[in-house]
């Protein structure tokens, strides 16, 4: 079976164009895996990106939201991200570059590799999650 997917999509405000990112996500995901979850970090947003995120959260079972009131630093946000995630698999997108989907099925096929594993990875986006994919297998090794 394949390994489940959790896309964070940490987001500051993105109002206008976060249910088309979401959508093109969730056109997207069941192509990679049938198990997955998107979750939005609302990352102290001053316009109307929770409403937005809490809306497709709503419409779509997959979607989660978190939501900070004020901005926190990328690796606190992708840690909070981490935490509501159900995936085996878990890869970060920038809001600050489009999403594109041959690049999420390709960072899709490095991280799952042999999806047979047992062992949980993290295929980060960006450095600071790197940090963050650290913590996790090292929290996995200590249970």
């Amino acid at each position: 079976m394949a390994a489940s997917l959790s896309l964070l999509l940490p987001v500051c405000n993105a109002q206008r164009g976060l249910e088309s990112q979401v959508e093109r996500v969730l056109d997207v995901l069941p192509d990679i895996s049938d198990r997955f979850d998107v979750v939005i970090i609302d990352n102290g947003s001053t316009d109307e990106t929770h409403e937005v995120a809490e809306d497709l959260a709503r419409r779509y079972p997959q979607v989660g939201v978190i939501r900070h009131s004020v901005p926190c630093d990328f690796d606190e946000a992708i840690e909070a991200g981490r935490k509501h995630s159900t995936g085996e698999v878990v890869l970060v997108h920038s809001s600050d570059e489009p999403l594109d989907a041959a690049r999420l099925t390709n960072l899709w096929s490095k991280s799952s590799g042999a999806s047979n594993s047992a062992r949980t990875r993290n295929v980060p986006a960006e450095k600071a999650a790197a940090n963050a994919s650290r913590r996790r297998r090292t929290a996995a090794a200590a249970d």
